[in-house]
């Protein structure tokens, strides 16, 4: 078989044993494209037990290329930027051998346990603090 359908076909195995292994790990996780591209996630979110979801957008190049994970919800945590994006230290160093299991049941601890939410707490006090600061210097 000539070299580059080869690798595409492993890619795609890779992929569904992937999503496979996902699911079988977190029994929440929904396939939510045809192609295998999404992938939804509920969850509840720390102490306030909120219904949560989070999508898993796998790119062409999956595993190679590392997933995106983005909360549907606004919610402050240390490990989720303003545009609702997950960054933790294992999806900083994916590599085409990292779980992705592995990486949403970890993520998923994070948000159910409310590990993060004091200090995300103290982040929001701080920045209104500092707006209160400089909407004073601009008077």
């Amino acid at each position: 078989m000539w070299g580059g359908l080869n690798l595409f076909g492993r890619q795609a195995n890779e992929r569904q044993q992937q999503i496979a292994a996902l699911q079988k790990r977190v029994p929440s996780a929904h396939v939510a494209a045809e192609d295998g591209s999404l992938i939804d996630v509920r969850f509840a979110e720390g102490a306030s037990g909120k219904a949560m979801r989070m999508r898993v957008f796998l790119p062409p190049r999956f595993p190679m290329d590392k997933p995106v994970l983005q909360l549907m919800q606004h919610t402050r945590h240390p490990c989720v930027d303003k545009y609702n994006q997950v960054s933790v230290p294992y999806l900083t160093e994916w590599t085409s051998s990292s779980s992705l299991g592995e990486l949403v049941a970890y993520v998923l601890e994070l948000l159910e346990s409310g590990e993060g939410e004091a200090e995300a707490l103290e982040e929001a006090v701080e920045e209104k603090e500092e707006e209160e600061v400089q909407r004073k210097k601009n008077r």
